[in-house]
């Protein structure tokens, strides 16, 4: 039997019991994150699509997996405390309160991005 490479269904499925509404929420908050942090000025999928448009347009998952590691410490630091609020169902000014560090340089971290590659625009596709 020969062995043969696949992407292991937890991949894409993180758990058994997850309904689509609940892939659906997971999906929407990676991209979130992915749009948060600015991936898109990584990112080279999808012809530059992603850069033209400022936000994440293709899978969040395989951006955050790919590049957050490479944010700053600080930074990294707000992403993780993102998903920490979503699990424990946590609002916003809640995770402001708790990482206030995190937030400051998360929210460094955008206007140096907006001064690289210009401010993101609200409700269109920039």
């Amino acid at each position: 039997m020969t062995e043969q490479a696949t992407t292991p269904l937890a991949t894409f499925f993180p758990h058994p019991t997850v309904t689509p509404a609940e892939r659906d929420a997971d999906f929407a908050l990676l991209r979130q994150v992915a749009d948060s942090a600015g991936f898109f000025a990584l990112c080279r999928q999808g012809g530059g699509r992603c850069t033209r448009e400022k936000r994440c347009r293709g899978n969040p998952r395989d951006c955050v997996g790919r590049f957050a590691g490479l944010l700053p410490e600080e930074v990294h630091g707000w992403i993780e405390a993102t998903f920490e609020g979503y699990s424990d169902h946590l609002g916003f000014e809640a995770l402001a309160e708790k990482y206030p560090d995190e937030l400051a340089a998360m929210v460094e971290w955008r206007a140096a991005l907006d001064i690289a590659f210009g401010p993101r625009r609200r409700g269109g596709t920039a």
